[in-house]
């Protein structure tokens, strides 16, 4: 979301929140806006019962029409379905145009697994209506399209548009002859760690893992390593330079991503994307969004969503073979600037922009 706001090139972005982090991600150049009442009023809300209050839901609402109203966007762009539910209503109540992109979780999940949450419950509530009269239907890739069909929406009104990665800012270069394997991705089960874990331990010779990443499942995962045998370096939370460094020392990238129990699926993974703009072969499951990013064969392997054998034999296969590395790594560089470069999927998002402008003026 921060590249894309920074690659808009014939629309001026203003980012609308309702918080920020002390670590937040800086987008220089682009207004922050939060969506919060002024202290004073805040505090004496605090004090009152909810009945009189009125409920978060109210409150959130209340926030975002008096920031939409002083902004007056002519397109309000919602990443993710469970923010677009939020400000659904009173986009429409201001006849704002409202384009809404779905990355993942918000359009996988079992709706059992939403309705486990507030938010997930007032997606569930108001799904229908997002999907029936957004102004603009962004999924991240095929699969998810796919999956909003399932639940209701147009496919001809879905434009299927990925995050993008800026491959003029990540460089080049050949997969070196030694370095091991990396992984990039929080520790839950949809990124599949234990079955690449799982897939090391069945190899005579295992690769060398770098882990970066972190979540409720290290402790874990670092102990299943252990158990296993396997070399496995857990560094936790890396800055974006770091995992670029981190992919220039690996000689592949293995992304094992898989639903999860609840449904929770990738849309499409980043990290598939900066591999390849790096040069880095892929070895990856074939699921959601990756079957598009890697292409199986070409830019990397793709093993059966859940076949842990068909992992292991990937690995070895790529590892075995400097120059399948070094063609794939090409083909890899070559397939993100084609089709995925900031700045191509931005334009589209612009385009989607357009036509929802235009929509909204007639």
């Amino acid at each position: 979301m921060r590249d894309h706001l920074l690659s808009l090139q014939r629309w001026r972005p203003t980012a609308l929140t309702s918080w920020r982090t002390p670590d937040a991600l800086e987008v220089p150049g682009v207004p922050v806006r939060e969506a919060r009442e002024r202290a004073l009023a805040a505090r004496v809300r605090s004090r009152l019962p909810e009945r009189v209050a009125g409920s978060l839901e109210d409150r959130q609402e209340r926030q975002l029409r008096s920031a939409l109203r002083a902004l007056r966007p002519d397109v309000l762009h919602a990443h993710f379905g469970t923010d677009a539910a939020v400000v659904g209503p009173v986009a429409a109540e201001l006849g704002i145009p409202l384009v809404v992109t779905w990355h993942g979780y918000d359009a996988t999940l079992h709706d059992e697994a939403l309705a486990s949450s507030t938010s997930g419950r007032l997606l569930l509530e108001r799904r229908a209506q997002l999907l029936a009269s957004a102004a603009g239907t962004i999924a991240v890739s095929g699969f998810i399209a796919a999956e909003l069909a399932r639940k209701g929406a147009d496919p001809g009104a879905i434009d299927v548009i990925a995050c993008g990665v800026d491959t003029e800012r990540v460089v080049w270069t050949p997969p070196p002859a030694t370095g091991g394997l990396l992984f990039v991705g929080r520790l839950v089960e949809k990124k599949g760690l234990a079955d690449l874990l799982d897939a090391l331990a069945g190899l005579a010779s295992p690769p060398p893992l770098t882990v970066v990443g972190d979540g409720p499942l290290r402790e874990r995962l670092e102990q299943r390593a252990r158990d296993q045998r396997v070399d496995a370096r857990f560094l936790g939370t890396r800055t974006s330079d770091e995992v670029r460094a981190a992919m220039r020392e690996a000689q592949a990238v293995v992304i094992p991503s898989r639903r999860a129990a609840n449904g929770d699926c990738e849309g499409l993974p980043v990290v598939s994307l900066e591999a390849a703009a790096s040069g880095r072969p892929v070895i990856a499951y074939a699921h959601s969004g990756l079957v598009e990013s890697v292409l199986d064969g070409t830019t990397g392997l793709l093993a059966p969503e859940g076949d842990v054998a068909a992992l292991a034999a990937a690995v070895e296969e790529v590892g075995a073979d400097a120059d399948l590395r070094a063609a794939f790594g090409l083909a890899a560089r070559e397939h993100a600037v084609r089709s995925f470069d900031i700045r191509v999927t931005t334009a589209r998002i612009e385009q989607v922009y357009d036509r929802a402008r235009a929509a909204g003026a007639s």
